[in-house]
């Protein structure tokens, strides 16, 4: 279980239009933390708090696989540049834990 974690900020940033996956690996106090069996959640928004993107390690079809303490997130590609902001929830049970957050970036492609 997680008691008082503080959530990690870090900036995601690619071009716009790439669909490239997203690897994340969790540690707690310098351990690998181990999210078999729980069910994480991204939510991707813009500046007003609209919600762009939701994506889910549930479903038949997730965005988000979970292999012991990696987290490998997929998502169709952004067309627009901007800069979004979005937090990362892991929900074990009852219990829903805000464990990162940060700056989505979808920089602008240069090539077509």
């Amino acid at each position: 279980m997680i008691h008082a974690v503080q959530p990690f900020h870090e900036d995601i940033a690619y071009t716009a239009g790439d669909v490239v996956p997203v690897i994340l690996a969790i540690y707690q106090n310098a351990v690998a933390f181990n999210m078999t069996g729980m069910t994480v959640d991204i939510d991707i928004l813009d500046k007003t708090g609209t919600a762009l993107r939701s994506l889910s390690s549930a479903g038949t079809s997730p965005a988000i696989t979970i292999s012991v303490n990696e987290l490998t997130i997929t998502t169709t590609a952004f067309t627009t540049e901007g800069r979004y902001n979005y937090d990362l929830q892991i929900t074990n049970g009852a219990y829903v834990y805000t464990i990162g957050k940060g700056n989505w970036i979808v920089n602008k492609q240069t090539t077509t």
